[in-house]
C-alpha cells in the first residue's frame, strides 16, 4: 500500500516540499506531496518494467542538495543507488524505463553538484568518485583510518566550493575532503566509537547549513548530533527519547534533509517513517528534543 513504508533508506524534498522516499524493502521510489496521507510509486514496485532489486540506496536533489541518496537533477531526471544489482540507475521523468549508467558498483550514497556532476559513494571500494569520467574525489586508498582513506562510506553532502562532506561510517567520523585535495580533515567523531558527545557510533549521514555547522545522523546512538565549526565535541538536538511519536521512539536514523523553511527531516528506518522537526539554527541553542 502506498501509505506504508519498509525500511525507508533515504529520501530528498524537493522545492515544492514534495518527499520522495527510498523504500527499500517494497524496492521502491515513492513520492509524498505536501499533507498526503499516502504517497505515488514513481519508480520500482510491482510494474515489471520497473526493474530495481533489493537494497534501494539514497536520495537527493539538486536544487536544495542536502540528502545523498536518490538524485534529481534540473529535469527531474532521477539517479538511484541500485545496491542489489551493483548499479547506479538513471530515470527519466515520466518514463517507466530506466538506464544503467555505473555499473559494478556498491553504491550507498550519490549526490549533485552545482555543475551537474554526479558524486557516487563506493561502499566497497571505500571512495568517492566523481561522474561522468569516474574521477576519485575522497579515499580510494584501500579501507583505513588515516586521513587519506575512509572506511565503508554513506552519505555525501557537496557544498559550493565542491568539497565532499563524507559520513565515514567504520571510522565513526565525518570528514570533509576539498576539492583537489588528498587528505581530508575530520569535522566530526574521530575519538573511537561511543555514545559520548565528542564521539559518533557508525553515522551515515550528513549535512551541512550555510554556516558550516555539520549536522550528523549518529545512527547506533539513534539520535541527531550538531557540530559547530572547530569544536571538539557536538550538542545532541534530536535523541531517541524526544523523537517519541505514537509510543515509538526514533530509532536507527540513516538520512536526514532540510527543506526550505529549515525543518529537519530523518528518517527513521527502524519504525518506517519520515520525521520532521523544527530545528533552531542559533547557536545559543543547546538542546532539542531530548
Amino acid at each position: 500500500m502506498e501509505y506504508e513504508l519498509r525500511d525507508p533508506t533515504g529520501f530528498f524534498i524537493d522545492n515544492a516540499g514534495n518527499i520522495y522516499v527510498t523504500d527499500n524493502r517494497n524496492i521502491r521510489i515513492v513520492k509524498w506531496k505536501p499533507r498526503a496521507s499516502s504517497g505515488q510509486v514513481v519508480a520500482g514496485g510491482n510494474c515489471k518494467d520497473y526493474l530495481l532489486e533489493n537494497d534501494v540506496f539514497m536520495v537527493s536533489y539538486l536544487l536544495n542538495s542536502t540528502s545523498s541518496n536518490i538524485v534529481l537533477d534540473n529535469n527531474r531526471t532521477m539517479f538511484i543507488c541500485d545496491r542489489g544489482n551493483l548499479r547506479v540507475q538513471r530515470w527519466f521523468q515520466n518514463d517507466n524505463q530506466d538506464q544503467t549508467i555505473i555499473a559494478n558498483i556498491s553504491c550507498a550514497g550519490v549526490n549533485l553538484d552545482n555543475q551537474g556532476f554526479l558524486y557516487v559513494t563506493d561502499e566497497d571500494g571505500h571512495r568517492v568518485i566523481k561522474y561522468p569520467g569516474n574521477e576519485i574525489v575522497a579515499g580510494g586508498n584501500e579501507a583505513g583510518s588515516v586521513l587519506n582513506q575512509i572506511w565503508n562510506p554513506g552519505s555525501i553532502y557537496l557544498d559550493r566550493n565542491h568539497s565532499v562532506f563524507v559520513a565515514d561510517i567504520i571510522n565513526d567520523r565525518v570528514v570533509i575532503w576539498p576539492a583537489g585535495v588528498r587528505e581530508s580533515l575530520i569535522v566530526a567523531g574521530g575519538n573511537g566509537q561511543g555514545n559520548g558527545t565528542h564521539q559518533l557510533q557508525e553515522p551515515h549521514a550528513v549535512l551541512v547549513d550555510y554556516m558550516g555547522t555539520v549536522y550528523v545522523a549518529d545512527t547506533f546512538n539513534s539520535r541527531i548530533v550538531r557540530w559547530l565549526p572547530n569544536s571538539q565535541s557536538g550538542v545532541i538536538i534530536i535523541d531517541a527519547l524526544g523523537a517519541n511519536l505514537n509510543g515509538k521512539n526514533m530509532f536507527i536514523p540513516v538520512d536526514m534533509a532540510f527543506d526550505r523553511k529549515g525543518n529537519l527531516y530523518v528518517a527513521d528506518i527502524f519504525n518506517n517513517r519520515i520525521l520532521m522537526f523544527p530545528i533552531g539554527k542559533s547557536s545559543c541553542v543547546t538542546s532539542m528534543y531530548h
